[in-house]
């Protein structure tokens, strides 16, 4: 949300006249939203291995699990957030609640996931932080990647892309 938000409207115009496009110019930002999520989700798996704050050395395939869980939550996050920058929200006070909100609404729902899944349709419409937190708690045992979770992975992508599409939609359509 910082990054959206990081340039006042006079900077934004001249970067934007820089960029060539309204829309390079978001497609700047979310690149480096993306590569900061990249280095960050290195950071969450990498830094706790070495300083042994695991009961256990894990073993590779949790770690891969572990950094795609962070890094596909990371982009699942900045889509959303994307949503609610001051470009496409009017009141600037409901940019950080509107974000917070959606957060706590799927972590909420990642625990009635059973209850939820029983009205049809709406859990399509739902950010997917279910799947990752499913597979951060896989067991121990596992020796390999389970099928599902390529799946599961693939729809946090998918979702994400959606709002990220949605977002360059409604930003194009508010400047016309």
């Amino acid at each position: 949300m910082t990054l959206f938000h990081a340039e006042d409207e006079g900077q934004k115009v001249i970067t934007t006249l820089h960029a060539k496009s309204r829309t390079r110019y978001n497609l700047g930002i979310f690149i480096i939203c993306i590569l900061i999520g990249l280095f960050l989700s290195c950071v969450s798996v990498i830094y706790p291995t070495l300083i042994g704050a695991f009961g256990e050395k894990p073993r590779f395939i949790h770690q891969l699990l572990g950094f795609l869980s962070h890094f596909s939550l990371a982009v699942l996050a900045i889509a959303l957030s994307a949503i609610f920058t001051r470009e496409l929200v009017k009141n600037k006070q409901n940019t950080w609640w509107g974000v917070l909100a959606i957060l706590i609404v799927s972590v909420v729902i990642a625990t009635l996931k059973e209850t939820i899944l029983q009205i049809k349709g709406l859990i399509w419409l739902l950010p997917p932080v279910r799947f990752s937190l499913e597979i951060m708690s896989s067991e121990d045992s596992i020796k390999s990647i389970p099928n599902s979770f390529y799946w599961q992975f693939a729809w946090i992508f998918i979702y994400a892309s959606f709002v990220i599409l949605l977002f360059f939609l409604l930003s194009n359509r508010k400047r016309k």
